[in-house]
């Protein structure tokens, strides 16, 4: 998604994203790993479990890629969990 804006993408998902996801019972994605990363000064990678022969990582670092601490998830095309 280079070369989008964060409000290009949310208002592409949902004419209320935001207020959507102040719901308690609401999932976060990718957005939201990335606005953890920018506010906690983390990196996250997620590993993409979904493909049996080759495992990808996605990584998400701060925006302005200076990060203190690396979490790993998996992602299995539902739910992100602890890796």
């Amino acid at each position: 998604m280079d070369g989008m804006e964060t409000s290009d993408i949310i208002n592409l998902e949902l004419p209320n994203y935001v207020e959507n996801m102040r719901k308690q019972s609401t999932w976060g994605g990718a957005i939201e790993i990335q606005c953890a990363c920018n506010i906690w000064k983390i990196r996250v990678l997620v590993e993409d479990v979904r493909r049996q022969m080759k495992h990808s990582i996605i990584e998400f670092i701060p925006i302005n890629n200076i990060y203190e601490k690396t979490i790993n998830l998996k992602w299995s095309g539902g739910h992100y969990e602890p890796r």
